[in-house]
């Protein structure tokens, strides 16, 4: 690797941690900077398919910046669609060239889910819904050749969950339960192939965390309380486990302040105000840390509104 590409490298690593620290216009600087080396890289040789495959990584990661929903983002959410279809159109061409790769295939479904999730931010849900039916259609192919790839499945899973959110946004209830149900599924099958596997429990708590919430919008407490008291000891079992690895508090803001929810609309007060002083207890650690994420942004604000009425 040359003093460039290596540079290059140290750039966009830089760049993914200021995306956690809600700096998307420093992680933007310096993915761009990285940008500049590959794309001379390829301009020298056009033909190097893993130069090739490396732009287009970095060109993901300066859209995601500029308009990733779900993390830490600019908005510029047209500029970001735009570099996404660079970066598939090159995806594309490394996998038209090697149609049996399974990489080459999950490169451009991992490209499709984020292209469905931008279409969900812009209000075109019925083409996000269409993306993610592409790359799980790309995906399920491969999974049928190999159905002990783990990987593939795992993104199978969190396809369902992009599907189910573009039913749930179009108003087709029914059809967003049944993709939710589905991840959960696929994400308890792969646990119970891989029971001591922490990443295979992440990915089951986080779709009984997602099925909870949306069964709690939908009015149906009962069930979503159990699904989210469920995840709340999972994701704190895994945090026992891994005391140093914060990311699994980023993911329970939402968890913790949802089934505060719940048990409020269920008419259980103490356990509602109870849990929602758990909830800003860590949304505040978290701020603190400039480690909340993006979307749960408005939480503190909101538990601090729900503990006002609370003894």
């Amino acid at each position: 690797m040359s003093d460039s590409d290596s540079q290059a490298t140290r750039q966009t690593d830089l760049g993914q941690p200021e995306l956690l620290k809600c700096n998307p216009q420093g992680a933007l600087d310096l993915n761009q900077k990285a940008l500049a080396v590959r794309r001379e890289r390829v301009r020298q040789q056009p033909a190097n398919a893993s130069y090739q495959r490396q732009l287009a990584i970095d060109l993901v990661r300066v859209a995601d910046a500029l308009g990733s929903p779900g993390q830490p983002n600019l908005g510029r959410y047209a500029e970001a669609r735009k570099i996404y279809e660079e970066s598939m159109s090159i995806r594309e061409a490394l996998r038209k060239a090697a149609p049996g790769s399974v990489n080459a295939a999950r490169d451009v479904c991992n490209l499709l889910q984020r292209q469905g999730r931008l279409l969900n931010q812009l209000g075109e849900f019925e083409k996000s819904l269409a993306t993610s039916n592409a790359a799980d259609s790309i995906l399920a192919s491969f999974w049928k050749a190999d159905l002990a790839n783990f990987e593939i499945r795992r993104d199978m899973a969190n396809l369902q969950s992009q599907i189910a959110d573009s039913h749930d946004l179009m108003g087709n209830y029914a059809l967003a339960e049944n993709a939710g149900r589905k991840r959960l599924a696929i994400c308890a099958e792969l646990h119970r192939k891989n029971p001591t596997s922490d990443r295979s429990q992440e990915d089951l708590s986080s779709a009984r965390k997602g099925m909870g919430l949306w069964l709690s919008s939908r009015g149906r407490n009962r069930e979503a309380r159990e699904h989210l008291r469920s995840a709340l000891a999972e994701f704190k079992d895994l945090m026992r486990r891994n005391p140093d690895a914060g990311f699994y508090e980023r993911k329970m803001v939402r968890l913790v302040g949802g089934l505060a929810d719940v048990y409020q609309k269920l008419g259980e007060p103490v356990s509602a105000c109870a849990t929602y002083r758990d909830a800003l207890a860590l949304a505040n650690r978290l701020q603190a840390g400039t480690r909340l994420r993006i979307d749960d942004q408005s939480e503190p604000d909101r538990f601090r509104k729900a503990l006002a009425s609370c003894p």
